[in-house]
């Protein structure tokens, strides 16, 4: 008989995953960001040793970032950081040798005198987002 794979979750990871799931709907609700899903419960889970309450704690942080950030709507500002988006140093929508979603940085294309620290934070969570909802 062959060994279950450890990639799969266990009922013990199903049932753990059910119950961080339950406390984040308490303390969050509907504003529950739909990207915090089942996997990236797990995820957290697995990341932070199976230690239960720091998963917790840490889902609860990625959560409030995900709001404060507008992670979830970010798509639909992109006049905040139109001119990191007309500098033209980053190409999305392209993809790898084996046909995964890529964003390719040409860094030279910086201009560090003229660059907004916030409005490229907002560039590159427009980047991840992006590129996350490419590789569904």
């Amino acid at each position: 008989m062959q060994a279950p794979s450890p990639y799969l979750p266990s009922e013990k990871d199903t049932q753990v995953v059910a119950r961080l799931r339950a406390a984040l709907a308490e303390k969050f609700g509907s504003a529950l960001s739909p990207k915090v899903t089942d996997t990236c419960i797990l995820r957290f889970y697995r990341g932070f040793k199976e230690k239960e309450d720091v998963a917790l704690a840490e889902l609860i942080k990625h959560q409030e970032w995900r709001v404060a950030n507008n992670a979830d709507t970010i798509h639909l500002h992109t006049d905040e950081f139109l001119k990191a988006i007309e500098a033209n140093v980053t190409t999305i929508g392209a993809v790898d040798r084996n046909g995964r979603p890529a964003s390719y940085n040409f860094v030279h294309r910086h201009v560090t005198k003229d660059r907004d620290i916030t409005e490229m934070r907002k560039f590159i969570i427009y980047i991840a987002e992006t590129m996350l909802a490419a590789s569904r």
